[in-house]
């Protein structure tokens, strides 16, 4: 990667957002409605009384909580959903309604709280995402003030920028990225099999529990002949609107991205793969167009034989 931008800083970086922060003792289910009105995948969650960042709340953490009532609720018939819509069956279970949004601050353990000082150089965050784990970084502004967040969605955007600018005033490509720019995904990143996928006729809510149970943010959704036809995420459960039944989860996967992602262009077979020839760079690039966090790799019969992170590329990035 280009030196010169390893040293910006993250201030320089990061996109001035409003920030949205949960009270650690709000209830879930209005930390949920929270996140749902607001449409942000996640949220910061602090305990005023100590005055201390507890961590993050995320889609994927409810997911996994919801997931578990369901699994352990002995006394819902979990075959009659047809009257009951998400909201309502959320506030039937008792201990969703009641929990405190603090029990479940990174239960998905995918988000170690790692702060960092916003005139930090943007290597120093890369570093963070790619040795911890964590998806987003809070970010100060003194010792004990957070200013705003920093996500890998946030470094990929500005990447995507900073290729465009340079390629259009240069003749010289993917001088930006480095030498890896150019390189063919098949040959910088190992393959990963197999990519977690569900068939687009099995209920969604299988989809759901493998996130849950792998700790993943989305699952391949495939054929009956294993090519790819779409991909359902955690962050798909706040697109249920507060009407919706909750039947939607028990309908088939092809079913439920229909109608939560109606009103979305081309969201049904959205251009969320790409191929083991592509280079890093237009990965780079497909990523930050299309606003995902994970990317397919198919074959040439469009089955995914790997899956590419935000933080695999973020990682490949930093200088040995």
């Amino acid at each position: 990667m280009n030196p010169k931008l390893l040293n910006t800083t993250i201030e320089e970086v990061m996109p001035r957002r409003k920030m949205i922060v949960v009270d650690s003792e709000l209830h879930l289910a209005d930390a949920f409605s929270t996140l749902v009105k607001n449409n942000i995948y996640s949220a910061p969650v602090y305990d005023t009384h100590r005055k201390l960042l507890l961590g993050f709340v995320d889609m994927l953490d409810i997911v996994v909580f919801l997931i578990k009532i369901i699994e352990d609720d002995k006394h819902t018939d979990k075959t009659d959903f047809t009257s009951k819509d998400f909201y309502a069956l959320l506030d039937q279970v008792t201990k969703f309604r009641t929990e405190h949004v603090k029990a479940v601050t990174d239960i998905s353990a995918r988000n170690p709280l790692i702060p960092v000082n916003h005139n930090a150089p943007i290597k120093e965050v890369l570093h963070i995402f790619a040795n911890s784990g964590t998806h987003r970084v809070p970010v100060l502004e003194n010792p004990w003030t957070v200013c705003n967040i920093i996500t890998q969605s946030d470094i990929i955007s500005w990447l995507a920028n900073q290729i465009s600018l340079h390629n259009e005033n240069n003749h010289e490509h993917h001088h930006q990225l480095g030498p890896v720019g150019h390189k063919k995904v098949s040959e910088v990143f190992e393959i990963k099999q197999p990519v977690v996928s569900v068939k687009g006729d099995q209920p969604a809510i299988d989809a759901f529990k493998l996130m849950a149970h792998h700790r993943i943010s989305s699952v391949a959704v495939v054929d009956k002949n294993e090519a790819l036809l779409s991909n359902l995420s955690a962050k798909d459960i706040k697109l249920i609107e507060p009407d919706a039944i909750f039947t939607k989860l028990y309908k088939s996967c092809t079913e439920f991205i229909a109608a939560t992602r109606a009103h979305e262009l081309n969201a049904h077979y959205p251009m969320i793969y790409c191929k083991l020839d592509s280079t890093v760079e237009e990965v780079v690039q497909r990523l930050a167009f299309m606003r995902i966090h994970r990317i397919y790799v198919i074959d040439e019969n469009r089955k995914p034989v790997n899956v590419i992170s935000l933080g695999d590329i973020l990682s490949v990035l930093l200088p040995k």
